[in-house]
């Protein structure tokens, strides 16, 4: 068992200096880390309690597991140390693309996409090829051979 001890569900009012207080009933308490959210700034209603011996945190996890602090029921454990995550983005897919960040793509056997001005052009070419070959229809050799009413009567005589 270690020293550090992980306290969750107690109030987002809740000081690092009351959990102190809290805590020293059972021993000596080295620190108190209460963690906040990114944005707001606001507690996240856990934290870590590092005690000073691992009987001390032995017992704090006996005596608090369970209380109440304030309107809430608190829980103490034993710290663990931080999984192992997938580096990335959701789902563990790369981040990638942005400005930079995360793992670069696994290699793959599928083509490159291609970027956005290259499927751009791709797309006009299309749509000059349609309207050249009236509207991407099927021409008759006729149309193909006569342009107008005279080439159509010269080839006739």
């Amino acid at each position: 068992m270690t020293n550090k001890l992980f306290v969750g569900g107690f109030p987002y009012e809740t000081t690092q200096e009351q959990l102190t207080e809290l805590f020293k009933t059972c021993g000596t308490v080295k620190s108190v880390k209460i963690l906040t959210d990114r944005e707001t700034g606001r507690s996240r209603g856990i934290s870590f309690v590092e005690m000073s011996s691992e009987t001390e945190a032995k017992a704090a996890i006996d005596k608090l597991n369970g209380t109440n602090l304030g309107t809430r029921k608190i829980f103490v454990t034993e710290a663990r140390p931080p999984e192992k995550r997938p580096a990335g983005g959701p789902a563990g897919r790369p981040s990638g693309g942005g400005y930079g960040g995360g793992q670069d793509a696994p290699p793959t056997d599928d083509p490159p996409r291609r970027s956005f001005a290259e499927r751009k052009k791709k797309w006009a070419d299309k749509k000059k090829w349609e309207r050249k070959s009236g509207g991407g229809k099927p021409r008759d050799d006729d149309e193909d051979r006569f342009r107008n009413k005279r080439d159509f009567e010269q080839d006739w005589d």
